[in-house]
């Protein structure tokens, strides 16, 4: 079956061509920098996901494509992957304490993981809070 269906509705960005595609640019370098740095800060990656979003909506909003589209595309699915699977590793190890009567520990871990899902942009930031909330 289907899972995971979900639809994003955005405002893009108003502008001429050259106004997005410098404002994307901006965006897109940023972004670079967050996703070089992300095992220096947690929420790093979150940053640069959300940072690679906001570029690709810059470059949607132009009448032609910019070459960059595609790479920050490529960089877009790159970073939520690498967020997915940071979901992925925290909630397995929480489980797997739960599991094993360590209480506290899974929460701790869960508290640690939410640092790099600062807010409710990813799905793991409810993930997390409702895991919490069952322990706590």
């Amino acid at each position: 079956g289907i899972c995971k269906v979900w639809v994003e509705v955005e405002q893009l960005p108003i502008g001429t061509d050259n106004e997005l595609e410098a404002q994307a640019v901006v965006l897109a370098a940023t972004a670079d920098r967050q996703y070089d740095n992300r095992a220096h800060e947690a929420r790093n990656l979150f940053d640069a996901w959300t940072s690679y979003k906001k570029a690709r909506l810059y470059f949607e909003a132009m009448d032609s494509r910019a070459d960059e589209y595609d790479i920050v595309r490529a960089k877009l699915r790159d970073s939520q992957r690498d967020l997915d699977e940071q979901c992925a590793k925290t909630l397995l190890r929480g489980q797997g304490l739960e599991q094993a009567g360590k209480t506290s520990e899974a929460i701790q871990a869960y508290k640690e993981g939410q640092r790099f899902f600062p807010d409710k942009q990813h799905e793991c930031f409810q993930q997390l809070k409702d895991r919490l909330n069952n322990l706590e």
